[in-house]
């Protein structure tokens, strides 16, 4: 096609002819340029994570106390605090323990001794020990960042759970 026929076009027609020739070369490259965000965005543009990050694996415990958890300890130790608790008689729950206890940086975990067992034999834990007057284990992992914070979180789940 040359130029005089290209401006005697209408603009529908124009448009018509551009995605005819082109349209799927921008297609692809509009997906190429998406799929390239998505992965290179987190490389450089990062989640900020939490300062303390703790997991806790019972049925006894409600996301809306963890909650509660969590701002309790932010205004004790002046730092960013996740609590997440994953119910035992949730089918999945155990399998995304396992996956956060994979994938995340987890600074304390609280459990059942069993479960405080099954992590200490993998070389999870690095240490771990019940909480006096429950029936809960809590746990350090070694990948803990070890902090007067973890310290100052450790006594406010000995006294939650201890009572």
């Amino acid at each position: 096609m040359n130029r005089e026929q290209f401006s005697e076009m209408t603009t529908k027609q124009k448009l018509k002819w551009f995605f005819d020739y082109y349209g799927l070369t921008v297609v692809i490259s509009v997906i190429c340029i998406c799929v390239a965000c998505v992965f290179i965005k987190p490389i450089f543009w990062p989640e900020k994570i939490d300062d303390i990050c703790v997991l806790i694996y019972s049925d006894n415990v409600s996301k809306e106390q963890c909650i509660e958890y969590e701002k309790e300890i932010e205004s004790t130790t002046g730092k960013t605090v996740s609590v997440q608790v994953y119910n035992v008689s949730d089918p999945y729950g155990s399998q995304a323990l396992a996956a956060k206890i994979g994938c995340d940086v987890v600074d304390l975990v609280i459990a059942s001794k069993n479960e405080m067992e099954l992590m200490s034999e993998s070389g999870y834990l690095l240490s771990y020990g019940i909480i006096e007057g429950s029936s809960m284990y809590m746990g350090i992992p070694c990948s803990s960042r070890k902090s007067e914070a973890l310290e100052e979180t450790v006594k406010y789940f000995n006294g939650i759970f201890g009572n």
